[in-house]
């Protein structure tokens, strides 16, 4: 649903979206042409579908946009979660694209038949009927070609899907950690050597302690063929990414 740009609606949407960004990063930009990538960011979010990640890549126009850089924008949206910017930054770096300017609000949103609405509120302080939504303004090397952005849009995507993939699982994967630490402790397998045990127990102990960030799990078991052992995708289910198997 738009929103009138000067309503206190439109001016607490603006406020929330830029809430955290250095007006250093905002000088010579016009209240007209904030609001308008306000509007644009929620007008993503309405068009996403609930609980999919969506990514958008494109050079905005005063036209279709309300707005214009001279830089190429990506807009990204998706429910809030952990490393969703750090993903995202690291799939520009590997392409060598600089970003110019971040911006990552927090948002309470309302969903309803009508539309969407941004709740003025602190994400921490969400009312139960709302959700907290992570939105993604960026704004990087200016990518003409339409190929390349529809390429880099689509990978963004894959990143977002992966990233809540991994959340999803991410609790019963430091879970299963501990379980395998305690299976070791307690029944370690009579092919593993003894002096490899404590160490391997220290190890996985210090990853499931924050020090890791769990992206999927899988088993595989070894078994016996004519040529040689052969690892083989074990039947217990996985979790995250791991859903994705490949051949070790």
């Amino acid at each position: 649903m738009p929103v009138d740009n000067e309503t206190p609606t439109g001016v607490a949407l603006r406020t929330r979206f830029f809430e955290h960004v250095a007006p250093a990063d905002l000088e010579g930009r016009s209240d007209s042409a904030l609001s308008a990538i306000a509007q644009g960011a929620l007008s993503f979010s309405v068009q996403r579908p609930l609980g999919e990640p969506a990514a958008r890549v494109f050079n905005p126009s005063v036209e279709s946009d309300g707005w214009t850089s001279r830089h190429t924008v990506v807009q990204a949206c998706a429910d809030d979660m952990p490393f969703l910017v750090d993903s995202v930054l690291g799939e520009l770096r590997q392409r060598d694209l600089r970003v110019h300017l971040l911006v990552h609000p927090q948002v309470v949103v309302r969903r309803s038949e009508s539309g969407v609405e941004v709740v003025d509120t602190d994400s921490n302080g969400a009312p139960k009927d709302c959700e907290v939504e992570s939105w993604m303004y960026l704004e990087i090397d200016r990518i003409p070609q339409d190929d390349k952005r529809a390429d880099l849009e689509g990978a963004l995507k894959s990143v977002l899907v992966d990233v809540a993939h991994a959340c999803a699982d991410w609790r019963q994967m430091r879970k299963t950690c501990l379980e395998i630490v305690e299976e070791i402790k307690t029944a370690p397998p009579a092919s593993v050597d003894p002096a490899t045990i404590e160490p391997t127990i220290e190890f996985l102990t210090w990853l499931e302690d924050n020090h890791f960030t769990f992206l999927g799990y899988g088993e595989y078991e070894l078994t016996e063929h004519e040529e040689s052992p052969r690892c083989e995708p074990s039947p217990r289910p996985v979790l995250a990414s791991c859903g994705r198997r490949r051949p070790p």
